[in-house]
């Protein structure tokens, strides 16, 4: 194993690509840097000290692990106060290690990056934020969407944990083709690559630790990595940190079954003899525990062992209409208009009239009149105006380990409670990517001498929008080779 022992060296930027790759940059300088080749770091009762694999970004499946004083207080904190919630993380891993882990691997990830999904939901398909963020990856609807999952009324993706960590491994591939290093893709995670990449442009530098220790990122990111880096030791070897009595949950184990009706899955499981639970839990995305049959197939998974007997309960497990189902935290507002029926609010929201009537208790002959709002099914489209849904409170959250030279125990807070009983980071919200994610923009790579005046009037558009796409300011010095966005075309 190679330890780098970390100094107050810094490691700086110089002309990098950053926009779709900064993996290609060779030109970072690690000078002060002492390579140490033989075992890892340890002190006398096994556990580590500061020290690191340095995060040289040269390949996509090595994950540097540095050691350094806010890893070992997150370490404390969960051997601590946060042990409860650190050993029911633990109990869960196990359920769902083994396939997280061989999606990422089939991705060619490192599989470590599933102690994201710990520190983001402690592995709970029912986890969210008060961010709206959901499921194992914590994924807000925008994000989610991008990356091709299903998030409407009858489905949540992010809660599959098959659907959602190929999710998480597609993000994961594009973040750190961008940044070429782990632990600012891990950064940009938590906070946004918009967000991170200013920063790495504005300082010159793809160093975490330096934009951390000088307040360059927000706190939350800022113990963000740590916090990851310390779950990660604790989980590959919790005996070693004090947790050993810890009742681990069996890996899953199923089969996929096609069925060519809708499913009502609390009947199915009871026509195979089985808790409604333990289906569940297998396809934890169907809302109110019914997969509608539409175009294509409709797979359900049950355990192992139990195809024959889900085949034999399809016909006594066969769902009804699916306008019944409608989830009522899915639903937007619509605004009547002068001529507006209900056929046609039906029709303009690809709904049905007993849809619309059941959502707004209106009856057979009830007449509408303009200016009323009405609940309509799916997400918002258009000019619809938002439901006003209850957003969950915040309560008190983890406390952070200060990268700065500051008084930990200041900076203490109590984790916040989550419907799902975990903890979750409060910082989700900014983990959208930007509308133009799924679209190939166009890019100008910077040359000598260019600054963003000349660059924006080169391509006809105000210096404030171009600097707006890529996240700078007017006044930011851009760097030779780096590669900036053209919005619009």
């Amino acid at each position: 194993m190679l330890i780098k022992i970390r100094n107050a060296t810094l490691q700086m930027f110089v002309g990098c690509t950053l926009v779709v790759s900064l993996s290609s940059c060779s030109t970072l300088s690690k000078s002060g840097s002492t390579q140490v080749a033989g075992a890892g770091l340890v002190a006398d009762n096994g556990q580590p000290t500061e020290g690191d694999l340095s995060d040289t970004g040269s390949d996509l499946e090595a994950l540097p692990l540095e050691v350094n004083k806010n890893v070992l207080q997150w370490i404390d904190y969960f051997q601590g106060r946060g042990r409860p919630h650190m050993e029911r993380y633990l109990q869960r891993s196990t359920r769902y290690m083994p396939i997280m882990k061989k999606i990422l691997k089939e991705n060619g990830l490192p599989e470590d990056l599933i102690y994201i999904a710990l520190i983001e939901s402690g592995f709970s398909s029912t986890a969210h934020s008060s961010a709206s963020a959901v499921g194992y990856w914590q994924f807000i609807k925008g994000t989610g969407k991008a990356y091709n999952l299903r998030i409407d009324s009858y489905m949540d993706e992010r809660r599959d944990f098959v659907r959602s960590t190929q999710a998480a491994a597609d993000y994961f591939k594009g973040l750190y083709n961008l940044f070429g290093a782990w632990y600012l893709a891990i950064a940009s995670y938590n906070v946004g690559e918009n967000r991170v990449k200013s920063l790495v442009m504005k300082n010159h530098t793809r160093d975490f630790w330096k934009l951390a220790r000088e307040n360059r990122l927000p706190d939350e990111t800022s113990n963000y990595v740590p916090k990851f880096l310390a779950a990660r030791l604790i989980a590959k070897d919790p005996e070693k940190y004090g947790f050993t009595e810890i009742e681990y949950m069996p890996p899953l184990s199923f089969a996929e079954v096609e069925f060519n009706s809708s499913i009502d899955i609390r009947k199915l499981a009871s026509a195979m003899n089985l808790e409604y639970d333990d289906l569940r839990d297998l396809n934890p995305s169907y809302k109110r525990g019914v997969a509608f049959h539409k175009a294509g197939k409709l797979m359900l998974r049950v355990p192992a062992g139990m195809e024959t007997a889900a085949i034999a309960g399809a016909s006594a497990a066969t769902a009804g209409d699916s306008r019944v189902y409608v989830a009522d935290e899915d639903y937007s507002y619509y605004r009547v208009r002068r001529g507006d029926t209900i056929a046609t609010i039906a029709k303009k929201f690809n709904s049905s009239q007993s849809q619309i009537r059941d959502l707004n208790k209106l009856g057979r002959g009830a007449t509408l009149v303009a200016g009323r709002r009405l609940r309509v099914p799916g997400e918002q489209v258009g000019g619809l105006e938002r439901s006003k849904k209850k957003s969950v409170k915040p309560q008190k959250e983890e406390p952070e380990v200060q990268v700065a030279k500051r008084d930990p125990q200041n900076q203490a807070r109590n984790e916040r409670q989550l419907p799902s009983k975990t903890r979750l980071p409060k910082m989700n919200k900014m983990r959208q990517f930007s509308k133009t994610a799924s679209v190939t923009p166009k890019y100008h790579v910077v040359r000598r001498g260019e600054s963003l005046t000349e660059i924006a009037r080169r391509y006809g558009m105000p210096i404030k929008k171009l600097a707006q796409a890529n996240s700078l300011n007017r006044k930011t010095k851009v760097v030779v080779g780096a590669k900036l966005s053209i919005p619009g075309t």
